[in-house]
């Protein structure tokens, strides 16, 4: 719809309430930028639960801006606005500057490697967002879908021996190269109840873990169960053999 015949005014104009809801919703997207800002400080800091509170509030907003976006149709009513490419932005920043910049500096790997893993993270996520084919016909992510905010907050919150915790940054690494499917949870097609009840349990989880702050090791490994569900059905429609299933 052009936007000259958006406007709900009765003069074929678009009205300054969704104009004002509409820049709202670009500045709740770019909001995430900021907290990614605060979680680089808090980081240097080494204030490791700010650092989860934020990151997981980045999270969230990536996870509820695409359908606040839809809701006040921002395409109509800026289209000068490129609401995609300023997700896009948010999200190279907050799925993988700042998680790379926690592996980097947040105590967690061999101090001589720590460096080099965050940098072979970043590379990842890098030939993740570049790559034409990163997401399937049947709207599925393929290889490791660069979200090394859950890698690293985890890593945090585990404290794996920095051996055990560079083995699971190199097999992220490489799951990024290998064409596995992970459900892609803001548009899945298939299981959408289960998708959207994972989702649910797993921020649930998570806010308990940040207000018990630090956790017990089992609470956190509880919070997974969600997260090896989501695993274990992309890995379902990767190996099922279906014709249609063709990736882009």
């Amino acid at each position: 719809m052009a936007a000259e015949t958006l406007g709900t005014d009765g003069m074929g104009r678009i009205s300054p309430m969704q104009r004002i809801a509409a820049w709202a919703v670009h500045l709740y997207t770019a909001s995430g930028l900021v907290l990614a800002l605060l979680a680089i400080a808090a980081v240097f800091r080494k204030d490791w639960h700010s650092v989860l509170v934020l990151m997981v509030a980045a999270f969230v907003i990536d996870g509820t801006d695409g359908a606040l976006a839809r809701a006040v149709r921002v395409k109509d009513v800026l289209p000068q606005v490129d609401g995609r490419l300023l997700d896009s932005l948010t999200d190279i920043v907050n799925h993988a500057f700042v998680p790379a910049v926690l592996l980097a500096y947040g105590d967690m790997l061999p101090p001589h490697m720590a460096v080099p893993a965050a940098a072979a993270s970043l590379l990842a996520s890098a030939y993740h967002w570049s790559n034409t084919r990163s997401v399937s016909a049947d709207r599925y992510l393929v290889g490791f879908p660069g979200n090394w905010n859950l890698v690293a907050g985890y890593l945090l919150v585990l404290r794996f021996p920095p051996l055990a915790a560079l083995a699971v940054v190199v097999l992220f690494v490489v799951l990024s190269f290998v064409p596995l499917k992970w459900v892609y949870v803001s548009q899945a097609r298939e299981h959408r109840a289960i998708v959207r009840m994972a989702a649910v349990l797993w921020a649930a989880a998570w806010a308990i873990i940040l207000l018990g702050y630090p956790p017990p090791r089992w609470q956190v490994v509880i919070s997974l169960i969600p997260a090896v569900l989501l695993v274990a059905l992309g890995i379902r429609s990767t190996f099922r053999r279906d014709p249609d299933q063709a990736r882009m």
